[in-house]
C-alpha cells in the first residue's frame, strides 16, 4: 500500500480522481459477520466473532458427528477429520454463519 510505484500511479491518475480514497483492512472474516443487504462498516470485536463462530462450529459438530461417525467409520482417521473439517467449513461459509449473524446483530455490532 506505501510502495513507491504505487504512489506514483496515484499522483498520475490524481486528475482522474473525484474524491480521496478510502481504504479497510479486512482479515477475511469479515463476510461471515455482514448483515444482509448492509455494507461492512466496521467488523465486530474479534472475541464476538470467535464466540458466533464457535457457536456455529459446536452446533455443526453436534447435528453432523453422529452420523457422520455413522459413515466413515471404515475410512482411516485423517480422511475422517478432513471429511468432517470440510464440511464443517462449507456449511459455516454458506449457511451457519448467514443464518446467526442476523439473530445476533445487535450484540455482534454492538
Amino acid at each position: 500500500m506505501q510502495s513507491e510505484r504505487r504512489k506514483d500511479l496515484i499522483e498520475r491518475v490524481k486528475p482522474l480522481i473525484r474524491k480521496p480514497e478510502s481504504i479497510k483492512v479486512l482479515t477475511g472474516l469479515e463476510r461471515w459477520f455482514q448483515l444482509p443487504g448492509q455494507p461492512i462498516h466496521t467488523a465486530p470485536k474479534r472475541y464476538k466473532q470467535a464466540n458466533l463462530a464457535w457457536i456455529g462450529v459446536v452446533g455443526i459438530y453436534l447435528m453432523m458427528s453422529p452420523h457422520a461417525s455413522a459413515l466413515l467409520t471404515s475410512w482411516p482417521c485423517i480422511l475422517r477429520v478432513f471429511v468432517n473439517m470440510g464440511i464443517t467449513v462449507a456449511l459455516l461459509s454458506y449457511w451457519v454463519m448467514r443464518s446467526l449473524t442476523p439473530y445476533s446483530g445487535v450484540w455482534l455490532f454492538r
